[in-house]
């Protein structure tokens, strides 16, 4: 048992000797089992601990020193040996650009590469790229010189506009959006699908797979892939949870498998496309009849100021049947770090190009009646904040909100 000996007045441990045992509180407990535990404590200590930290620390190691992906390898890596194909049908591919000057020269490529693969008889360009202050534009410029002097038909504008302090940033981007979809609002080109690029890095075969999703899916309306980031700290995440909702109308994860519903779960992780309510995720492509009377637009007063693209998705479900979908396997990336992770360090479900499209579309499922709205209220002031709440038609309150310590999110009424 414990003995105490008395120095300088007071009680302090001699030893821990293991006897049979002692009485305590009634109960009988045995030291030497005391001991034996202690022992295997320490083992653990001594051991395993090490070990654990140390395989921790090698994996953030070979993070930290993995390289920046080869970019020129990126589409054939996900892809191989493929041969692109996109199907019968015209497309109308629409990019907003802005100081996107890492990415327009790896972007130009696989523009390319879609116009050769439909011919300039099927595929409209339209740019438009404004207030950059890298060499966007200058790129730009060239590339439209070489786009006129091969017949490609197309839009590609530059200009200094920019997004003043007192204009709202869903305002601003429901405009510019519409500005780049003018051509086709003109009915200067009837596409069968718009195709909308962010400023990503994506491949061909990425565009081609969501159109062939369209294609095999005749209910499906539009089909979105999965926009990444990742840095040697932190696992692989989801980006665009502004934007993207699950068919229940719930904001999605940062964190794979990014859904909450079992299903949607498990479909994601076998690569499969799940249903949602909203999505744009850095590449989304759509049916050009949704356009017959759809356009980009800012909420009304009072109502859930969230990302233009969902509002885009909100319109889509009230136009027609809905019917939206993320595909998995097709996934783009906003730095060479990100694509490097994504494929020295796969996910299950993530990327697989191997995942045959005929037969795996998810059954059409209807709109959910809410869905939660993450706003960017007002420009910075606490007033807008609060008229925001006041004035607000949703019929119940539910904080998430964006960029800012206070945040102010409501279940909104898709009918309204």
């Amino acid at each position: 048992m414990l003995r105490m000996r008395r120095q300088g007045g007071s009680l302090s441990p001699s030893k821990v000797q293991c006897s049979p045992g002692t009485i305590e509180s009634g109960r009988f407990i045995s030291n030497q089992y005391l001991c034996r535990f202690m022992f295997l404590a320490l083992i653990v200590i001594l051991f395993y601990l090490p070990t654990t930290l140390t395989r921790h620390l090698l994996t953030y190691k070979r993070y930290y020193e993995l390289p920046n992906q080869d970019m020129a390898q990126f589409c054939p890596r996900r892809y191989p040996g493929s041969k692109l194909d996109l199907g019968p049908g015209s497309y109308f591919i629409a990019l907003n650009l802005h100081n996107s000057e890492k990415v327009v020269t790896y972007i130009i490529p696989q523009i390319q590469r879609l116009i050769d693969a439909l011919g300039p008889d099927r595929i409209f360009i339209s740019i438009y790229e404004s207030g950059s202050v890298d060499n966007t534009a200058q790129w730009l410029r060239i590339y439209r010189q070489f786009l006129d002097s091969h017949h490609i038909p197309n839009e590609v504008i530059s200009d200094q506009r920019s997004r003043s302090q007192q204009q709202h940033r869903i305002d601003y981007l429901s405009i510019i959006r519409n500005t780049v979809m003018a051509p086709l609002y003109q009915h200067r080109f009837k596409p069968d699908y718009v195709v909308f690029i962010n400023d990503v890095f994506f491949c061909a075969e990425d565009v081609s797979r969501l159109g062939q999703r369209l294609i095999q899916g005749p209910h499906i309306n539009m089909a979105c892939g999965l926009d990444l980031v990742s840095e040697p700290h932190s696992e692989i995440l989801f980006y665009d949870k502004w934007a993207a909702r699950d068919i229940t109308g719930a904001i999605l994860s940062g964190n794979y498998p990014f859904f909450s519903r079992a299903q949607d779960v498990n479909r994601i992780k076998a690569g499969l496309p799940v249903p949602v309510y909203a999505c744009w995720n850095g590449l989304t492509v759509v049916k050009a009849k949704v356009f017959d009377t759809v356009r980009f637009r800012s909420a009304p007063d009072g109502a859930c100021l969230s990302s233009e693209c969902t509002l885009f998705c909100q319109d889509v479900w009230k136009a027609t049947p809905g019917n939206i979908i993320i595909d998995p396997a097709v996934v783009v990336v906003y730095d060479e770090y990100s694509a490097a992770r994504l494929m020295n360090f796969p996910i299950a479900g993530i990327g697989d190009s191997s995942i045959p499209i005929v037969g795996t579309s998810p059954n059409p499922e209807p709109a959910p009646l809410f869905y939660d709205c993450m706003p960017m209220i007002g420009v910075n002031s606490e007033a807008s904040r609060l008229r925001f709440l006041q004035e607000s038609s949703s019929r119940s309150l539910n904080c998430w909100g964006f960029g800012h310590p206070l945040h102010i999110s409501n279940r909104y009424d898709v009918a309204a």
